[in-house]
This record gives structure tokens, sequence and C-alpha cells, in this order.
């Protein structure tokens, strides 16, 4: 079943939005040395953008 809404972002109904809060995310936690959280969050992204 494929899921129309991201569970972890306040902007659930604008792509755009929760794409860019990812993305935001994600450069974030590269910063921080974090590649697994980031890679999670670029993961969300593409999912998001295969919904569109």
């Amino acid at each position: 079943m494929k899921e129309s809404k991201c569970q972890e972002c306040e902007h659930t109904n604008d792509f755009k939005g929760c794409a860019l809060k990812h993305i935001t995310t994600a450069r974030k936690l590269l910063a921080e040395g974090d590649i697994k959280g980031a890679e999670h969050q670029l993961n969300c992204v593409e999912r998001h953008l295969k919904e569109i």
C-alpha cells in the first residue's frame, strides 16, 4: 500500500514544502556527520517525488 502522506512532517498536504523540509534536515544531518539520518531524509524526498 502506497502512503501518500509523510508521517514525520507538518507539511503533509504540501509535497513541495515537505520535500524542502526533508532536504534541509538532510543537510543539517550531513553537517553533523549523521549519514544514516540524512539518507533517511533523502529517501523521504525521493518517495514524495514519486507520488507527484
